[in-house]
């Protein structure tokens, strides 16, 4: 029977590389089960760090809104005292801004709300250093350890979708606020 050659997707390869054969024999030593442990912490770990970064940007919405806020009481201490009154849309309009600020203030702190992150416990932990389990092989623990670090990861991906939809709806709602109060200043200037 004739040998196929190895098939190559040519439109992947630059001018002059060549390909590299495959061979069937294990190379380094390095088991498949260690890569996929290794790429599970590796996406664990960005995992947290992306829950971090939502987090700060939840803080920096609750003080954007907060400051927004009072950039508004100050426009409102700079109207002149007398007794004209602003027309009807220009105080809707900076009622319903206030109001979108206080949702996305609202939402921001949803999303810094702290939960309970599923992580292994020791408790759990412990019979694993018993006599029947310290002598099995290495490959079947990287697969115990792999199976919890995956559901850590499901439960961590879970809450970083919650926060995620959170951040978006404090930033929606904060954007909404900014064209209000804008609406309403506009205006209340061109009533005076």
């Amino acid at each position: 029977m004739a040998r196929q050659p190895n098939r190559v997707n040519s439109s992947r390869l630059r001018a002059g590389q060549k390909v590299k054969k495959v061979s069937s024999k294990v190379d380094s030593g390095v088991i498949a089960g260690e890569v996929i442990g290794e790429f599970i912490d590796r996406q664990l770990i960005a995992a947290r760090e992306k829950r971090d970064k939502l987090e700060a940007r939840g803080v920096s919405v609750v003080t954007t809104s907060g400051a927004l806020v009072t950039l508004q009481l100050a426009f409102a201490a700079l109207l002149p005292k007398e007794k004209k009154v602003p027309p009807v849309a220009a105080s809707v309009s900076i009622g319903l801004s206030m109001a979108c600020f206080l949702i996305a203030a609202v939402f921001a702190i949803c999303v810094n709300i702290p939960k309970r992150w599923l992580e292994a416990d020791p408790a759990t932990l412990a019979p694993l250093l018993g006599d029947p389990l310290w002598g099995f092989p290495a490959l079947t623990a990287k697969r115990k350890v792999a199976k919890v670090r995956l559901e850590v990861l499901r439960q961590v991906e879970v809450g970083l979708a919650f926060k995620a939809k959170c951040l978006f709806a404090a930033f929606v709602a904060q954007l909404a606020g900014i064209a209000s109060i804008t609406a309403g200043a506009v205006l209340v200037l061109a009533s005076y």
